[in-house]
């Protein structure tokens, strides 16, 4: 599914969604979404998490919603 893809490396839809953070505790990554009409009206949902050595779950960040217009 989507998260499965999210987790691949230069993925073509998921770009940087894996990956280390900089010494401020930021990353970033992208989504390309393909410009079809069937797809307006969908909401998509992201969150991520942070890990400790181990590997552990540190933190979990809130999720936010991208509606598809």
């Amino acid at each position: 599914g989507p998260f499965t893809l999210s987790l691949q490396p230069n993925h073509q839809i998921f770009r940087n969604f894996i990956g280390h953070l900089d010494r401020n505790g930021r990353g970033s990554g992208s989504v390309t979404i393909p410009a079809l009409p069937v797809l307006r009206g969908y909401s998509l949902y992201f969150s991520g998490i942070t890990l400790r050595p181990g590997p552990s779950i540190q933190t979990v960040p809130p999720w936010v919603r991208i509606l598809l217009r």
